[in-house]
């Protein structure tokens, strides 16, 4: 049994006292004037989860650790399998149709200097929609480096994700420090307008977020939600960069960023797709996300090629 200095922090009069304001806060919250008090808070983003404070997993010896590092944490869908020596990241099997990842089953931390490792980040256009997993910006990228540094000089880990999100996708760069990268690269910024804020609209899930598209209506016309959702894109956006920075600071590696070279709107996708052959696309070049009539085809193919 636990001794008084065992007491625990559920217990006693301080606990007591809490809940007994807790039953008291909901019990207002529940009348029409504290739902209202609640809306009023949310408007004014009052009502928030503070964000964690990016933190190093602890080497192990560190001070404070006890000796001990910290678990290794699933990487996107890879999940720690083993420790010390004997980690892996093992990916779950895909779905009977495939899912939104990279097919690659096993990723290791590196256990020596050479490759040089990349990890790619990003959405569809990163990830090969319509032509992965036999062909993937990561996979032309891996090859480019390979044949102007040697086979052993680097290697491409695919951590992008179809319907990417940047919070999502923070989090799996966060994660992957536990690989060791060398080199960050973040090809994004398709998704932005649809993925990032769909809080913006008149379908939105919150009463909240409704009322602030009624207002930006009311106040602005057909423009007012535009230069609402163009507002509350860049605080994300802002966030989620400022967050990568800290990241790469605290490793100490480079990121670069890719931005997508054409807008996505009205884009179509035809599946299956066409495939154009070495001699047409041009080589082992990064393809770019377009769509263009095919050639003696009498019709458009959507996906990748150069």
């Amino acid at each position: 049994m636990s001794g008084p200095e065992d007491e625990s922090a559920t217990d006693g009069p301080d606990a007591d006292r809490a809940k007994d304001a807790s039953r008291e806060l909901a019990r207002q919250l529940a009348t029409p004037e504290g739902a209202r008090t609640m809306r009023a808070l949310q408007r004014a983003g009052k009502l928030h989860l503070p964000e964690p404070a990016f933190r190093l997993p602890p080497e192990p010896g560190a001070a404070g650790t006890g000796g001990a590092a910290r678990l290794p944490w699933p990487i996107s869908i890879w999940q720690p399998r083993g420790e010390g020596a004997d980690l892996v990241f093992v990916r779950p099997e895909p779905l009977p149709l495939g899912d939104h990842f990279a097919a690659r089953r096993e990723i290791r931390p590196k256990r020596a200097p050479l490759p040089l490792r990349v990890c790619l980040f990003g959405e569809s256009a990163a990830a090969g929609y319509l032509y992965a997993p036999g062909l993937t910006p990561a996979g032309v990228l891996e090859g480019q480096l390979r044949a102007v540094a040697g086979d052993g000089a680097a290697e491409v880990v695919d951590l992008a994700r179809t319907n990417e999100t940047l919070g999502s996708l923070v989090a799996t760069l966060e994660s992957a420090v536990q690989i060791q990268p060398d080199v960050l690269v973040i090809f994004a910024g398709n998704n932005w307008n649809l993925l990032e804020t769909p809080e913006v609209s008149p379908y939105a899930p919150s009463v909240a977020a409704r009322q602030r598209f009624a207002e930006a209506w009311r106040e602005g016309g057909r423009a007012g939600p535009v230069a609402l959702a163009a507002g509350r894109l860049r605080g994300i956006v802002e966030a989620a960069f400022a967050r990568v920075a800290l990241i790469a600071r605290a490793i100490g590696v480079p990121v670069v960023v890719v931005v997508p070279e054409v807008s996505l709107a009205g884009w179509e996708s035809r599946q299956p797709v066409g495939w154009l052959s070495a001699a047409e696309h041009g080589g082992p070049h990064l393809p770019r996300a377009r769509r263009r009539s095919a050639t003696g085809a009498g019709g458009t193919i959507g996906g990748w090629y150069r």
